[in-house]
């Protein structure tokens, strides 16, 4: 791919990440794409695939994140059902509202991460604008997004896919 296409596709999309305060924004990627979040109100229980009760971009996107951590020795996230109900309403909220960010008008990430049960040890990856296949790929050469995924003081991930917004939630406990 020439330099010129590649700059090109880079200039239409976006990603950003929070952890703690931290922010970072970076333009790159593929083509869009549309997935959802499945699960019901209850916390799924573990299927054959290990994807619980996720859509099938929506655990490709899982075992993505953990299949990164595993190439650089950290131990798989586990799943989170609160962070997934997090990640999903801010795909879902992004796409309807034609925004990126990690606050709301209305609301901070920190108030909607107290607002899931999370309000402590929270991160979050946003991206709009990738294929299902290349978001992980995307978050992983972008440093803040590197980071959350890489980080040992995450233990649980959650994943929302929405017509195109992609949201991963980290945690540092487990059990939600």
């Amino acid at each position: 791919m020439s330099t010129k296409v590649f700059t090109t596709i880079a200039m239409m999309l976006s990603l950003t990440a929070c952890n703690g305060g931290f922010e970072a924004s970076e333009v790159l990627g593929l083509d869009s794409s549309q997935g959802s979040y499945t699960g019901g109100s209850e916390a799924p229980a573990a299927g054959a695939d290990n994807c619980y009760q996720m859509d099938a971009n929506t655990c490709l996107v899982f075992k993505s994140t953990n299949a990164q951590r595993a190439v650089n020795g950290l131990a798989p996230l586990a799943y989170c059902h609160s962070c997934t109900q997090m990640a999903y309403e801010q795909s879902k909220d992004m796409n309807d509202k034609n925004y990126l960010s990690h606050d709301r008008s209305s609301e901070s990430f920190a108030a909607r991460c107290s607002r899931f049960g999370l309000s402590s040890g929270c991160g979050e990856n946003i991206a709009q604008g990738y294929a299902v296949e290349a978001v992980v790929a995307g978050w992983m050469v972008s440093p803040g997004h590197r980071n959350n995924i890489l980080s040992s003081g995450y233990k649980s991930l959650g994943i929302g896919l929405y017509n195109g917004y992609a949201t991963q939630v980290f945690y540092t406990g487990t059990n939600r």
